[in-house]
This record gives C-alpha cells, structure tokens and sequence, in this order.
C-alpha cells in the first residue's frame, strides 16, 4: 500500500506512521502471547522435554528475533535509492500518455470540408439581405446630439 501511494505521487508519511504503528502494536502481541503462552501449565509440560523449545518460545528470545529483524528492515529501507524506482514510474506514466495520446489521434474523425454557407436572403427571398444593419434599441436616445437638446414641451 506504501508503494502505491509513492509511485503515484501521494504523500506517504502518515502512512508510513500508520505502518509503524500497527507493526509496533504486531510485535507487542505477538510477545504478550508469548508470554502468556510461556506461563500456561500446558506449556510447561510441553517445554520440559524439549529445552531448545524453551529457549526459542521465551518471550525475550522472541523479542529479540523481532528487535533484530526490525533493525534489519530500518537499515535496508535507510539504503535503499527510491529515484530510480521513481524514474521508471514517471517513464511508464510518459509511455502510457503517449500511447494514449496516438490512441485518441487516431479515433479522431479526419477533418470534414465545411458545409456551403447559404446566400444572405432578404425578406421577400431575394439576395439583398444583410445591406443595412437594423437600428439599435431605442433609436439612439443617448447619443450626444440628443443628449444637449430638451424634450418638446407637451400642450
């Protein structure tokens, strides 16, 4: 799950938090079983015969194989070099946009010649449409010459 998140491009530490935590909450259960299962009576019985067993299923051997194998993984994770991971991943996502992108070129309809356009027709039919614009909305009460003079005086 960390691995996804790096490849693709998310912010992995809380998720690397999460991953220590719940291994921190592995490793404690695992040495409380141990333990409670090195105490059980049944155990005992089980142990006496076998001293080698005794030895691996005490709760400090077992400890300590976890301690050793945890340090084993902080120092392999401190050497290993993400870049070139992180360089491949961006070359597969160049190679994927690329493929996509001829994919999509070619499902692409050719360009079509565009449809004649029709002759400006004027009201009656005839080609004379189009030779004066229509007045603007109210009759260009605002232009300037307008604007000086006053309103007839109604009677």
């Amino acid at each position: 799950v960390l691995s996804s998140k790096v490849r693709y491009g998310l912010d992995p530490s809380i998720s690397a938090v999460a991953v220590i935590i719940i291994a921190i909450t592995l490793i404690g259960a695992i040495i409380y079983e141990c333990r409670n299962r090195y105490n059980t009576k049944g155990w005992a019985h089980v142990i006496s015969d076998r001293p080698v067993l005794k030895i691996a299923t005490h709760p400090g051997t077992v400890a300590a194989i976890l301690g050793v194998l945890t340090l084993a993984a902080v120092v392999f994770i401190q050497n290993h070099d993400s870049s070139a991971c992180t360089a491949q991943v961006l070359e597969e996502k160049r190679a994927l946009q690329q493929q996509l992108m001829e994919q999509q070129s070619l499902n692409t309809p050719e360009k079509t010649v565009p449809a004649p356009t029709m002759p400006n027709l004027g009201p009656l039919g005839g080609d004379e449409g189009g030779t004066s614009a229509p007045s603007p909305f109210g009759n260009n009460i605002f232009s300037p010459e307008n604007l000086g003079t006053s309103a007839p005086a109604e009677n």
